[in-house]
C-alpha cells in the first residue's frame, strides 16, 4: 500500500529546500536541492512505496516555520517529525538525541556517542548524523568536532556556518 507524501519547495536567499511531509509529520528535508527525484530515491532506499503529491497548502506551516528560523525569528520548531521505520535503531537513537540539543547550544560527535550509550562509536555517530533525513529541524548542524571545529555538513559548510551564526554558536 502506497503512502501519500506531500511536498513543496522553499527558496530562501541562495538556498533551495524541498520539504516532504506525511500525515504524521515532516519526513524529509532536502537542503541540497529541490529535485523531486531525491525524495523518490530517499523512500526507495527504505523500500517504501509512496505517492508524491505537490501540495503547497498542506506543507505551508512547515515552510513558514523554516523560513522564520532562517530569518532568526524562531528558535523552536514545534512540528511533528516522522522517522517511520527509516534508518537503523542506532541511527534513530542518534536522531532522537539530536532533537534534544537546544537552540543556541552545540554538542560533539563524541558526546553524542556517549549519550546513546556507545562511547567508542564516534565515527558511527558521525555517519548517523550525516544520514539525518530532516536536517535543520533535527539539528545536526549543532554537532561539532570535539575540538570545536565545524566538521562536515550535507548541505555544505557555508550553510552550516550560516545556521550556527543564526543560533549564535561559535565554532573554529
Amino acid at each position: 500500500m502506497s503512502e501519500t507524501i506531500y511536498y513543496d519547495d522553499l527558496q530562501f536567499d541562495n538556498y533551495e529546500f524541498l520539504i516532504a511531509i506525511s500525515e504524521k509529520g515532516l519526513v524529509y528535508l532536502d537542503i541540497v536541492s529541490k529535485e523531486l527525484d531525491n525524495v523518490t530515491v530517499f523512500f526507495a532506499k527504505y523500500k517504501e512505496e509512496v505517492t508524491l503529491v505537490h501540495n503547497p497548502q498542506k506543507v505551508a506551516p512547515y515552510k513558514t516555520k523554516l523560513a522564520q528560523y532562517l530569518k532568526g525569528q524562531r528558535q523552536i520548531f514545534e512540528m511533528p517529525v516522522d522517522f517511520g521505520k527509516r534508518g537503523t535503531a542506532f541511527q534513530q537513537a542518534v536522531w532522537q538525541e539530536l532533537l534534544r540539543v537546544p537552540f543556541g547550544e552545540s554538542s560533539s560527535y563524541s558526546l553524542l556517542a556517549e549519550t546513546v550509550g556507545r562511547p567508542q562509536a564516534t565515527r558511527a555517530v558521525g555517519t548517523a548524523v550525516g544520514k539525518n533525513p530532516i536536517p535543520i529541524i533535527v539539528p545536526c548542524h549543532r554537532i561539532l568536532r570535539k575540538d570545536g571545529g565545524i566538521g562536515g555538513y550535507a548541505g555544505g559548510l557555508p550553510l552550516k556556518y550560516r545556521l550556527l551564526e543564526i543560533e549564535g554558536i561559535p565554532c573554529n
